[in-house]
């Protein structure tokens, strides 16, 4: 209550200095009806809403900036998605390189690629070394297209072409 009081005292200096009912040296005046202390709270309240006037405006452009903010985040999260995207799809592809080539060193085959597997060039190096060696095929080169059958030779209308061999050298 001390405060109301410190407040309409307040008041009532400034309504004095205002061209209030006071007396002309300045000294406080009591204030001595309710319709004189409607009147001052009034002006108090009324100097109080002009503080907060624009106050409606400036949530307005709050609220601008905040969705601003939020647009641009928006656009930043975005192009930070892309870029760990792109990070992934790079190391990804590096990787596949890099199993490739040992693939390549160690000569695995076609049927065989997949089980060298690891995530490092070690564990890569690794599981193709141990692969070749159980497979020791893969290690012969290429394969020559008519590997494994028999000579061709001629026949002398016999058919029993190995004593025909034979007799000829």
């Amino acid at each position: 209550m001390s405060e109301e009081a410190s407040d309409a005292a307040k008041a009532g200096t400034e309504n004095t200095a205002q061209g209030g009912d006071s007396a002309k040296d300045g000294q406080f005046t009591p204030i001595t009806s309710q319709e004189e202390m409607n009147r001052i709270v009034t002006a108090r309240l009324n100097r109080q809403a002009a503080k907060f006037a624009d106050y409606d405006e400036l949530k307005a452009k709050a609220e601008k900036f905040d969705q601003d903010a939020e647009a641009s985040k928006s656009e930043l999260q975005k192009a930070v998605e892309r870029a760990e995207t792109a990070e992934k799809k790079l190391g990804t592809a590096e990787a596949e390189k890099q199993r490739l080539a040992v693939i390549a060193k160690h000569q695995i085959p076609e049927s065989l690629q997949d089980l060298v597997r690891g995530d490092s060039a070690d564990q890569l190096e690794a599981a193709a070394a141990k692969l070749a060696e159980l497979a020791p095929s893969a290690q012969r080169g290429p394969i020559s297209p008519t590997e494994g059958l028999q000579p061709e030779h001629q026949s002398h209308g016999s058919s029993d072409w190995l004593r025909d061999e034979f007799l000829n050298h």
